[in-house]
């Protein structure tokens, strides 16, 4: 069930992203990709949901081993995040008082 909820994530003029939207059993709901400098907002079905990150400079395909190649990044948000009528905003560069510090991650996390 989908709600009014979205998230939007803005990447760094640097680096794409993949993002990854899993519930607490490791299902995943959204995957979406966003290039360097621009802005996605998409829809969120109404769960409580941990947002993944992949990010990188060239991309070589969705998949283990693939993604932004040797050089591809893993980090996450610890915390999941209430996608029940709530929108959340993720800005993929330092911001002073940032309300997010990623934590690092692995392949095996993100898939």
């Amino acid at each position: 069930e989908y709600s009014d909820s979205t998230i939007t994530v803005t990447a760094d003029s640097t680096n794409d992203y993949v993002v990854s939207l899993k519930d607490g059993y490791g299902t995943e709901y959204v995957c979406f990709y966003v290039q360097s400098g621009d802005t996605v907002t998409i829809g969120v079905p109404s769960e409580y949901l941990f947002v993944y990150f992949a990010s990188g400079k060239e991309w070589y395909g969705y998949g283990r081993g693939l993604m932004f190649g040797k050089d591809t990044t893993y980090s996450k948000d610890d915390e999941a995040l209430d996608f029940y009528n709530y929108t959340w905003e993720y800005t993929l560069y330092p911001v002073t008082d940032g309300n997010f510090t990623e934590t690092p991650s692995s392949e095996d996390e993100f898939f």
